[in-house]
């Protein structure tokens, strides 16, 4: 059967179901299975410097970062007080991605990491954000809230010039970010 279904394929329409596989392989989402990436916790906190300091930060930030110098200079502008905890990555093996919530005028709100996949060029984020019930008793003071997770290198596949999206917990896109890993 397989031989006379082969004899009976005339060549230009083996030649277009090639050239139409081609192109599925090149648009974004057909060639690859979206599949899980491993990150790991580097730093989590309610004082970011992101909105706090009356700079308007009414939506969540992605930052990734590559660089050392980078890396110094977030840290620096929005969690100095978490320049510690970042001062051990080695951003020759890993990356870093921040996320931050945005300024909140009470304590009660969070921000995490709960899975990061990717799809060809594509990284997905996926974060849960908290909020407080309604007559929770609560710190009264504004928060900014973050989390600074670290990804391995050699964990995404294809690296290259990459397009980071932050997802909220209905699939939404939060922010979204370049970078060259």
């Amino acid at each position: 059967m397989r031989a006379k279904l082969q004899a009976t394929l005339p060549v230009g329409t083996i030649l277009l179901l090639v050239a139409a596989t081609s192109v599925l392989w090149a648009v974004p989402g057909c060639g690859q299975s979206r599949r899980t990436v491993a990150f790991q916790e580097v730093v989590r906190g309610m004082d970011s410097a992101y909105g706090v300091n009356g700079v308007a930060a009414p939506t969540p930030v992605l930052r990734v970062i590559t660089d050392a110098q980078a890396l110094a200079a977030f840290a620096s502008e929005f969690i100095p007080n978490a320049q510690g905890a970042l001062s051990g990555i080695d951003l020759s093996q890993d990356f870093v991605i921040a996320t931050l919530q945005g300024s909140k005028p009470t304590g009660g709100y969070s921000i995490s990491v709960t899975a990061i996949s990717q799809q060809n060029a594509d990284v997905f984020v996926q974060v849960a954000m908290v909020e407080p019930q309604p007559g929770a008793v609560l710190t009264q003071m504004i928060t900014s809230p973050y989390e600074v997770v670290r990804v391995r290198r050699a964990d995404l596949d294809p690296r290259g010039s990459l397009y980071f999206q932050m997802m909220g917990p209905d699939g939404q896109v939060l922010a979204e970010r370049q970078a060259d890993i």
